[in-house]
């Protein structure tokens, strides 16, 4: 990604937190234990990691879809569970075509290759943020540009994610591309550019269902169309609605559902989120490492790095007139957080990430004091100190 856009004083900042994320990353590649026990004040494996590589390791054993599921409710700890069966097969269908050149089979030769995997969808998803960044233009500051690539590079949720096998990494690759190629197509309404969208929405279909929350992004864009080129609004709305039936087909029919969560989640309950779950959600959102938590030493060092992201959520409805696309989109990931969280257990903050785009937009809106490459990369960078504590 270049840097060019970047001035000398920002330029500092944001190389070392490139390095630094690069350095992370490959470490928890490397010695982020796989399918163990979590060993509290110690690095520990990740409890879905397995789930995702059992998927991937059907596919290379058997070369078709897992069709058999048990959900995370009854996941005993030894063999690999299978709780995410459900979700869409592309992720695992690109983890399996990477392994078949090193003819790996165990778990863990699977699992090392997806967490490389994870690592280059990251470096595309960098790539597509100075994309976004052309196509708002002037509307985004150096200032701003440096503080969301420190923000990617360091942010506890995507060093995490970046470095374990899973479909997390390409989902959140194609929310980028479609807010990509939304604004494309708002700065120019061309055929290409409208298209590129469908494309981009269909594939994050067949990579997570979660990209069905950027829906009505998709559907603003075919009804603005449609009052200009009916005929290219309805292909497009029909290259959605063919694609999406084998998916939503093959779900209904092997686990129940089109929209199966209840097959990886276990059967849903109404509750109410209590106090715990709400702390839960705020440091998962900073500092993703549960094993690491260490009580009021652990909230010291996360409330900088969150009081931070709570200013952006600000920024994003201060500017909600100007980029409505962010404020849509932020909006829409945390009612459906909310509503996954009123019916299953889920308080992990990386459900939020799904609008990363839109944080931009709330950096630029930040006040001055809060605009400064270094406050970031310094704040970013104390929960890690959890690692040495």
């Amino acid at each position: 990604m270049s840097l060019s856009l970047l001035t000398g004083e920002s330029r500092t900042p944001v190389l070392i937190a490139l390095v630094i994320g690069l350095i992370l990353r490959v470490v928890f590649i490397i010695t982020t234990p796989f399918n163990e026990p979590e060993r509290i004040g110690k690095l520990s494996a990740y409890n879905d990691e397995p789930a995702h590589v059992e998927y991937t390791s059907h596919i290379v054993r058997f070369e078709t879809l897992p069709r058999t599921i048990s959900p995370i409710t009854q996941n005993l700890h030894g063999s690999l569970p299978t709780f995410e069966n459900y979700q869409s097969p592309l992720a695992y269908i690109l983890h399996a075509l990477a392994c078949k050149p090193f003819d790996v089979k165990s778990a863990d030769s699977i699992a090392i290759i997806g967490r490389w995997l994870s690592l280059a969808y990251m470096v595309l998803l960098l790539l597509v943020a100075a994309t976004i960044f052309n196509e708002l233009g002037r509307a985004v500051s150096s200032e701003s540009r440096s503080i969301f690539i420190i923000f990617l590079a360091l942010s506890g949720v995507f060093v995490r994610f970046s470095s374990l096998a899973g479909n997390e990494m390409l989902a959140w690759l194609m929310f980028g591309w479609i807010i990509m190629a939304y604004l494309s197509h708002e700065r120019y309404a061309s055929s290409r550019n409208f298209y590129w969208l469908i494309i981009a929405f269909i594939l994050g279909l067949y990579v997570k269902l979660s990209v069905l929350l950027f829906a009505p992004i998709v559907g603003l864009v075919i009804a603005r169309t449609y009052s200009a080129n009916h005929g290219r609004a309805v292909i497009g709305a029909l290259y959605v609605l063919i694609t999406c039936i084998p998916l939503a087909a093959y779900n209904y029919f092997v686990f129940g559902s089109p929209i199966p969560l209840a097959a990886g989640f276990g059967e849903p309950v109404w509750r109410m989120p209590d106090l715990n779950s709400l702390m839960h959600v705020s440091r998962s959102a900073v500092f993703p490492w549960s094993e690491l938590w260490r009580n009021w030493i652990g909230l010291a060092l996360f409330a900088p790095a969150l009081i931070l992201l709570g200013w952006v959520a600000f920024g994003i409805i201060k500017k909600m007139r100007e980029s409505s696309w962010a404020f849509l989109i932020s909006v829409i990931s945390l009612s459906a957080f909310a509503w996954l969280n009123l019916r299953y257990d889920q308080a992990e903050g990386r459900y939020l990430f799904v609008a990363w785009p839109a944080f931009i937009i709330g950096v630029e809106a930040l006040p001055h004091k809060l605009r400064s490459p270094w406050l970031w990369l310094l704040m970013l960078l104390l929960p890690y100190l959890l690692f040495v504590f």
